[in-house]
């Protein structure tokens, strides 16, 4: 929901988010503001929704980002090996197979 955003405003200045320190630090703050009572029971459920989603989305950005890395790696090996002459390259071509387009003739 678009009204459920919370702005840093609203934190404590212990609080307020600091992404670059910390991934979950908004969610933090936000469990933290619930453990203290600061919170109206209205908007209860739908913050604990929110820090959950801020948790699962920095969780799959981290499984992606190393996911990524470990092919960066996987790749940079594989050619170092290719460029040091430690492995051959295997290259996986298949022979040439005609279509049916390329028989028709332009009108």
């Amino acid at each position: 929901m678009a009204g459920d955003h919370y702005d840093d405003g609203q934190l404590p200045e212990d609080f307020r988010c600091q992404s670059t320190h910390r991934v979950s630090a908004y969610a933090n703050g936000l469990a933290a503001q619930i453990a203290a009572g600061k919170l109206p029971a209205g908007k209860l459920v739908d913050t604990q929704r929110l820090i959950f989603n801020q948790r699962l989305d920095a969780a799959v950005t981290a499984v992606l980002a190393l996911m990524v890395i470990v092919l960066i790696i996987e790749a940079l090996l594989q050619w170092y090996a290719i460029l040091s002459s430690r492995r051959a390259p295997v290259l996986h071509e298949s022979p040439y197979v005609p279509t049916q387009w390329a028989e028709v003739s332009p009108v």
